[in-house]
């Protein structure tokens, strides 16, 4: 059974669920456009250091604040996606295989658009490093 016919018969998340989700969802945003705000604005500012070497280390994390940002805007490119499907039929199905994507990871990461079984090994990845894990995933 592909994705439109068994979204079409019944749709896989109650309306308790996507409310819940989407709850979820729009507080993520929230939380992912203050942390791109404040990276911004951290990369705008001109760093006045008092020596070479704090001067030295703060030009060192500017790449890194660039990748967060460019990360957090995919992150919230996600999200904002997942926000407009959220009332599909199809939402809350593995977009990959086509089976339901179970309610534990849809909690976890609700912008997935992939069950447990063919998730992203980046979003392995991803995940591991915001909850402070040392991962070791070869793509």
């Amino acid at each position: 059974m592909d994705q439109g016919q068994r979204a079409g018969l019944v749709p896989v998340l109650g309306q308790a669920e996507r409310e819940e989700l989407k709850a979820a969802l729009v507080e993520k945003r929230a939380e992912c456009d203050a942390r791109r705000r404040r990276a911004r604005s951290l990369l705008r500012t001109p760093f006045r250091a008092a020596d070479l070497a704090d001067r030295a280390e703060c030009d060192a994390h500017s790449p890194i604040l660039a990748f967060g940002v460019s990360n957090g805007a995919r992150v919230c490119a996600a999200i904002n996606e997942a926000l407009a499907r959220i009332d599909s039929p199809t939402f809350g199905i593995c977009m990959n295989c086509g089976d339901p994507i179970g309610m534990p990871r849809l909690r976890a990461v609700p912008w997935t658009r992939g069950c447990i079984d063919c998730k992203d090994p980046k979003e392995l990845l991803s995940l591991g490093r915001q909850r402070g894990y040392a991962a070791r995933i070869t793509l």
